[in-house]
């Protein structure tokens, strides 16, 4: 059942970067390899990992990659143990995950990351917080940045980069009831990065202007939980509401 899992992890990755990889036309993709360690929440005490990337720059295929400043879109795998929780170690997951340029020069890169995706626990067991489910989303988000270790346009050590960073990341127990708990990891990583291929891209014209026009977006969400710890198998429905008004004030940026 373990190995089960762990192949759905991976089938969904690979799926997700095929999809990436097909709809670009302008195609250059980096690799990265990175090793991270940290604090958990709720009394996990030390944890640490190793991750994965296949990550695509986007160059103009679409207005929007214009917009948010030639943003890149990247797909992880990784594993991580903690100090305390051994009911749940170790902890395979997946996610996609955009990076947003804050500085974009060819010898040095700050980008802020997020990402959202799903995880498996390879142990199962009860624990203070519960039972604990096998399968679990997974959000992470931080500031990365990278550092060519050479300058010169063609020098093979330009292919390479040093990457660095710290994030958030938080995963659920997957239970429903008021048993349910949400861990917390704060990390930080450090790894290395590798472009095989540094083809230059032709630049396109600038994006199309966004028009100012103000616009009401809303959502509906729903589910069930349980009312208190002893309700068995009782379950009751909850639902929320919420809308907002949105302005946009520059191409990539919106006042609400």
């Amino acid at each position: 059942m373990v190995k089960i899992r762990i192949l759905v992890i991976v089938s969904i990755l690979f799926s997700l970067a095929s999809f990436g990889s097909y709809a670009q036309k302008n195609m250059i993709f980096k690799f990265k390899a990175e090793a991270f360690g940290g604090k958990m929440s709720s009394g996990g005490g030390v944890d640490a990992g190793i991750e994965t990337a296949l990550e695509l720059p986007l160059f103009g295929d679409h207005n929007w990659e214009y917009t948010y400043n030639f943003p890149t879109l990247g797909f992880a795998l990784g594993g991580f143990k903690t100090q305390n929780f051994n009911c749940i170690d170790p902890v395979i997951y997946t996610y996609p995950y955009l990076l947003y340029p804050i500085v974009h020069k060819p010898a040095f890169q700050m980008n802020l990351k997020t990402g959202l995706g799903v995880a498996t626990y390879v142990r199962q067991g009860d624990s203070i917080e519960g039972k604990v489910f096998p399968v679990t989303g997974i959000w992470t988000g931080g500031l990365y940045f990278d550092i060519a270790l050479g300058k010169r346009y063609g020098n093979p050590l330009s292919q390479w980069s040093v990457s660095f960073g710290g994030n958030l990341t938080a995963l659920h127990n997957g239970n429903v009831t008021r048993k349910s708990k949400n861990f917390l990891m704060a990390n930080a990583s450090l790894g290395l990065k590798y472009t095989p291929n540094v083809s230059p891209l032709p630049i396109k014209n600038r994006p199309k202007p966004v028009r100012r026009v103000l616009a009401m977006e809303g959502s509906l969400q729903g589910g069930v939980n349980q009312l208190e710890r002893n309700d068995g198998k009782f379950y009751y429905p909850n639902a929320s509401l919420s809308y907002g008004f949105y302005l946009p004030i520059t191409n990539a940026w919106r006042l609400g």
